[in-house]
């Protein structure tokens, strides 16, 4: 059996998309310089507990002190903005947070007017 060669009409299978030229696309680089490494914003940490957060911030911590930051390209420079990146996550949660019992103006507000 021999192998006959697919004869295909380009023309007629192509009629109709004369769309014009491709439309340009612009290549703009990452605002954070992070690449790909680790997290690429704010958003993606947001999800992670603060255990899994520490984990990672302590991993980090460990490849860098085993001197893999030296061995990469950047000499560890996304390494490092990462761990930053987590480090500021986890301190905005410890500013955030409320320690329990503390009464907030608006529960001193609402009790007060209970009162009356």
């Amino acid at each position: 059996m021999a192998k006959e060669r697919l004869q295909i009409d380009w023309k007629e299978m192509l009629a109709g998309r004369d769309d014009g030229p491709p439309p340009e696309v612009e290549v703009v680089a990452a605002a954070s310089g992070q690449g790909e490494a680790g997290p690429a914003d704010a958003s993606e940490l947001v999800q992670f507990s603060d255990h899994e957060l520490q984990e990672r911030i302590q991993r980090v911590l460990k490849q860098l002190s085993l001197g893999i930051g030296s061995r990469l390209n950047d000499s560890g420079a996304k390494l490092r903005a990462s761990l930053r990146q987590m480090q500021a996550e986890l301190d905005r949660r410890k500013l955030v947070r409320v320690p329990k019992g503390r009464v907030g103006f608006r529960d001193f507000v609402c009790d007060n007017q209970k009162g009356r």
